[in-house]
């Protein structure tokens, strides 16, 4: 398509624009002259206004984006305010240890002590009473027996 169809004007002439980069590419910018002229073309005015139109916009675009990032940066000040210190973290890490260990504890002295009521002790036996027989008591004469 030429320019003249479909109303639009190349900025850039060539087989490239500058941005692809290759060695040995031929490109020059449409509408500048390579030295010589006074910069006066004539839609000149016309074009530095468009510019200075395109820059006002971006300039309110930045503006909205500035304070758009003032509020992002103050709740993130605020968030990381809220955040715990490594001080607070290793106090938690201490009262949970405390915790934990008195939960097992509970739990290992509840099981102990349901076992133990289960299954109570037996009482102890009666004591045993040995009862011996009563001696034999021989006597032995001093005397032997007349005959």
């Amino acid at each position: 398509m030429t320019p003249e169809k479909n109303n639009v004007t190349p900025l850039w002439k060539g087989k490239d624009t500058p941005s692809g980069g290759g060695e040995g590419n031929s490109y020059t910018l449409m509408g500048v002259g390579s030295g010589g002229g006074n910069g006066h073309g004539s839609d000149m005015q016309e074009r530095v206004a468009k510019l200075e139109t395109h820059f006002e916009y971006i300039r309110k675009d930045l503006d909205e984006i500035k304070s758009g990032l003032g509020a992002v940066v103050t709740g993130m000040e605020a968030m990381v305010r809220n955040n715990p210190t490594k001080a607070d973290l290793y106090a938690w890490k201490v009262q949970w240890t405390a915790i934990c260990v008195g939960a097992v504890a509970i739990i290992v002295g509840g099981i102990i002590g349901g076992l133990g009521w289960i299954k109570p002790d037996a009482s102890p036996p009666p004591p045993v009473t040995i009862t011996a027989p009563a001696p034999v008591i021989v006597q032995v004469p001093s005397q032997p027996p007349a005959p």
